[in-house]
């Protein structure tokens, strides 16, 4: 799988998640803010920021897992105490 610039992602500390319908997996890298969805072929469909998911009581705090809703429209993130949910298109 590639980033948004072409360069291969490497998994280490990467969060991954498949969507409900096995079509799409979403992706944060380790230090990044940004949730990547792209579809089984590699190419990039969604960059949603994650910013705001950061727990502000927690200074580098990290988003720890991800969750996509049983329609695939939704992408649930969660860092510390703070979840945020995502809108996408199917």
């Amino acid at each position: 799988m590639k980033d948004e610039k072409g360069q291969l992602i490497q998994v280490g500390t990467t969060l991954l998640a498949w969507d409900p319908q096995g079509r799409r997996i979403a992706v944060i890298r380790s230090g990044k803010s940004v949730i990547y969805v792209y579809n089984k072929g590699g190419a990039l469909l969604h960059e949603l920021a994650i910013k705001s998911v950061l727990d502000n009581k927690r200074p580098g705090a990290q988003v720890a897992s991800l969750a996509w809703s049983p329609d695939g429209f939704k992408i649930a993130a969660k860092a510390g105490r703070t979840i945020r949910v995502f809108k996408t298109s199917k």
